[in-house]
């Protein structure tokens, strides 16, 4: 029988003397807070439930755009699955969760960056499923562009990419990898350059996908980052722009009329424009204007 010999500082739940983690035993003499509580990553070694088959196949648009995901900010390093995001993008862990089934109160703050969260899930059968899709260790030096079979799944992949490693408000993907661009831009028929920047957090190299390719990408899977689902000074295509309708366009019996009616300046009022838009047009068309204090006179 177990004796708990303190409570958690977090919970208040009991913490035992030790514990059976599979058919090993863990002290816990020591231990301030209980497993599911501690910031130490102790949790991790519990069996954790989720949905270990969910990429033995990859053949919806959900489960490439979390594969492009996990391509740009996913590691299985260890043994177990980790994802870093900034706290502005923490729906990205908790629709990853809900995607494999995973309790989402593994979804913790990073003590080392406090404006970050983590998810790190230890499962092996869905690490290894990961690995054989690419998903390695250290893959930013053999990253390649996987086959999924059709366009969609690529253009889901791609999406699932850019809102891990691509630039908000823009058509840009960034990959320590050249190659993996390289096979972008074979698989879309793009023929951007890509290029290489050097920032203060590293080195990597960039590739511009297009407006075309980016609205497809949307189009084509709407259940993306929402921060990300937009193009800074995006233009809409000749076939949606709309006449501007002109404020000033009078006919020249029209306007030669108004001028000897009223001042410039009311004219102007009436469609309105200044009274200096009023005199340029006259001039362009050839319309006779009042002589300079004609309404003074008047008046």
């Amino acid at each position: 029988m177990l004796t708990n010999v303190r409570e958690c500082k977090k919970c208040g739940a009991g913490i035992p003397n030790f514990v059976f983690i599979g058919d090993k035993r863990q002290r816990l003499y020591n231990r301030q807070y209980c497993l599911h509580c501690s910031p130490i990553n102790s949790h991790l070694k519990i069996t954790q439930a989720v949905n270990h088959t969910i990429f033995d196949k990859v053949d919806t648009k959900q489960k490439a755009y979390w594969l492009g995901f996990l391509y740009a900010d996913g590691s299985t390093a260890s043994g177990r699955i980790s994802i870093y995001q900034a706290k502005k993008d923490a729906s990205l862990l908790y629709g990853f969760a809900n995607f494999i089934g995973l309790d989402t109160g593994r979804i913790r703050e990073r003590h080392s960056y406090p404006n970050q969260m983590h998810l790190q899930v230890g499962c092996k059968k869905l690490v290894e499923a990961l690995q054989t899709l690419g998903v390695v260790p250290h893959k930013e030096n053999s990253m390649r562009l996987p086959s999924l079979g059709s366009k969609e799944l690529d253009l889901a992949f791609l999406l699932g990419f850019y809102d891990g490693d691509g630039t908000a408000g823009s058509c840009t993907v960034a990959c320590g990898n050249s190659g993996f661009l390289v096979d972008i831009k074979s698989r879309f028929g793009l023929s951007n350059k890509i290029s290489y920047r050097k920032n203060e957090w590293g080195s990597s190299f960039e590739l511009g996908v297009g407006r075309e390719l980016f609205r497809d990408m949307l189009a084509n899977y709407a259940g993306s980052l929402p921060r990300k689902r937009f193009i800074k000074n995006d233009k809409k295509p000749p076939q949606e722009w709309k006449k501007r309708k002109k404020k000033f366009d009078p006919t020249r019996e029209e306007l030669g009329a108004l001028v000897w009616e009223m001042s410039l300046v009311k004219v102007g009022r009436h469609f309105g424009v200044s009274g200096n838009a009023v005199k340029k047009r006259c001039t362009n068309l050839g319309i006779e204007r009042p002589p300079v204090g004609h309404w003074a006179k008047k008046g």
